[in-house]
């Protein structure tokens, strides 16, 4: 089986952008590639699409955060729990020389209702 094309974007994500990225996922164009789309607004907040699905992630240096589905998490929330994670790692780091570890966490972990 041939390697996967990856592409690479970097642009302040908007919703439309979201949806775009759920189709995207769902059609025959992202067969044989991996398409990753950070989002300028929020530092390490990414969205990978795949062929059946786009991904949430946060990425720092240390260690990438699968936050969920694009289809189940909007926008405004991703960037929440993304900025929530950054504001959390730092205060820790700052105050304990210690790595927050938040992998699997749950969305009430940072305050989210789930629908």
């Amino acid at each position: 089986m041939a390697k996967p094309v990856y592409e690479r974007e970097t642009k302040r994500l908007s919703p439309n952008d979201v949806q775009s990225a759920i189709s995207y996922s769902q059609s025959a164009k992202i067969v044989g590639r991996i398409a990753e789309w950070r989002d300028l607004k929020t530092v390490g907040l990414t969205l990978r699409i795949t062929p059946r699905q786009a991904v949430w992630y946060v990425r720092r240096r240390d260690i990438t955060l699968r936050l969920g589905f694009a289809s189940e998490i909007d926008l405004k929330t991703a960037r929440y729990i993304a900025e929530q994670t950054r504001l959390g790692a730092t205060q820790a780091d700052r105050r304990y020389g210690i790595h927050l570890d938040l992998e699997g966490a749950h969305p009430s972990f940072f305050g989210i209702q789930e629908a």
